[in-house]
């Protein structure tokens, strides 16, 4: 079985609020050079759309003629489907031509909790993020064992820890997603005198004692709230601090993924003839994430999802991938790395197929190292045995005991179950273990 462990299944419609809007005129001003008056009318449109109910329902909705079949607009047009079930259906749908790659890839969808400060409790609960929760759990119903979430943990959310707990206790979900740069300092879990910093601290304690992975947005980009918030996603809070406060240190069992591994654009060193070499930027996140992964031996991940400068036609694609096969060839680093795409948002670089090939070519990464990243690694982060299902660690547990709880209402479209679900509804109780 094969592994996706950075994607995303959400629609707009399920994280479009107040900070949403913003981030993506920000975003769109900064990051894609619109102007002020291009930027406010693409957000004016968006919010028309979502006004009059106007979703596109359909997955073979005709694009624009003359534009291509990935960029900005078919991004959009891809966030846009009027439910969850589309998003997803447009992914397996890229998957399951991957035949080569074998049957049943399985995917680690990510949620997305983008709110920018602290949600007052006469606001829940949030309709909005009540239905990204709803949607999410309906594609485990829809695709048995290969649907595999982790909960977005957002501090600013009224009631975050209780909320996180039931998600991975009731829910299914089998891991948690961070992502810092929306505003929240994830520093103040090792100082915990506000709301946020103790919501932070007794997430991350549950997940050190219940073996949850936790998986992290960590580049300059993405939905950030300002440059400045970006920041907080530096790998460095989390290890080799001199006084050995970093979370790493603190809660000693802990598993961390690095999501983008810390931006590609440090994988490669741009020359002055437009030319580029392999080299891996100093200082830089990623040059962080590597001394983590060899201070803190098989508790520190990162993954490869949306690398820009890896997709195939990049300038920069051999300098790239020749980064990348140095990382692999290390072994105090290869057996740490991921696999990832970052569907439905990739889509503004590659195809999701295409993702996948760029990396899985002949003029890329040997088949040993890709299947590294896609089959053995994540394993071992996610706590996923399906050849001797008592290793499987207790986030896996909770997740077949709620499918088992749901087997009677899975949808009428739903895929047969994946064998290794099905061998798992058969382990008797007294062989699992879930979290407490």
């Amino acid at each position: 079985m094969r592994f996706s462990t950075h994607c995303h299944i959400f629609n707009l419609q399920t994280v479009f609020n107040s900070g949403t809007l913003k981030i993506l005129e920000d975003r769109l001003k900064e990051d894609y050079k619109l102007s002020a008056g291009g930027a406010e009318a693409a957000v004016g449109f968006l919010r028309g759309m979502m006004g009059v109910g106007g979703l596109v329902g359909s997955d073979t909705k005709p694009l624009p003629p003359d534009w291509g079949e990935k960029g900005p607009w078919d991004a959009l047009m891809l966030g846009l489907r009027s439910t969850m079930d589309l998003v997803t259906d447009n992914m397996m749908g890229q998957l399951a031509e991957l035949k080569e790659l074998g049957p049943d890839i399985a995917v680690t969808p990510l949620m997305m909790d983008i709110l920018t400060d602290y949600q007052a409790e006469s606001d829940f609960p949030d309709k909005l993020f009540d239905a990204q929760v709803a949607g999410t759990q309906q594609q485990m119903l829809r695709y048995p064992g290969r649907v595999l979430p982790f909960y977005a943990v957002n501090p600013y959310r009224w009631n975050c820890y209780n909320r996180t707990i039931t998600a991975l206790t009731q829910g299914g979900f089998v891991g948690v997603k961070l992502y810092p740069s929306l505003g929240y300092t994830l520093d103040q879990a090792l100082n915990p005198n506000t709301d946020a910093g103790k919501t932070m601290a007794d997430i991350m304690k549950y997940c050190n004692d219940n073996d949850i992975p936790m998986l992290m947005h960590c580049n300059l980009g993405g939905f950030k709230q300002t440059d400045d918030t970006a920041q907080y996603c530096d790998p460095a809070l989390w290890g080799l601090r001199s006084n050995r406060d970093g979370y790493l240190d603190t809660f000693t069992r802990l598993k961390i993924s690095f999501g983008h591994f810390g931006g590609s654009e440090n994988f490669v060193q741009k020359n002055d003839d437009d030319t580029f070499q392999s080299v891996i930027a100093k200082d830089s996140f990623t040059e962080h994430i590597l001394a983590l992964i060899g201070a803190y031996h098989g508790r520190v991940f990162a993954d490869v999802s949306y690398h820009q400068e890896g997709v195939q036609g990049s300038p920069a694609r051999s300098a790239y991938m020749n980064s990348l096969k140095n990382i692999m060839q290390y072994d105090g680093y290869r057996t740490q790395v991921l696999w990832g795409t970052d569907t439905w948002l990739v889509r503004m670089a590659s195809m999701e197929k295409d993702y996948w090939e760029s990396f899985d070519g002949r003029d890329a990464l040997a088949p040993v190292d890709f299947d590294l990243m896609s089959v053995g690694n994540p394993r071992a982060f996610l706590g996923f045995d399906d050849q001797n299902l008592a290793n499987n660690k207790k986030n896996i547990w909770s997740y077949v005991r709620f499918m088992e709880s749901r087997a009677s209402t899975m949808p009428a479209d739903a895929k047969q179950s994946a064998s290794w679900l099905q061998k798992a509804f058969r382990v008797p109780a007294a062989q699992r273990s879930y979290p407490s």
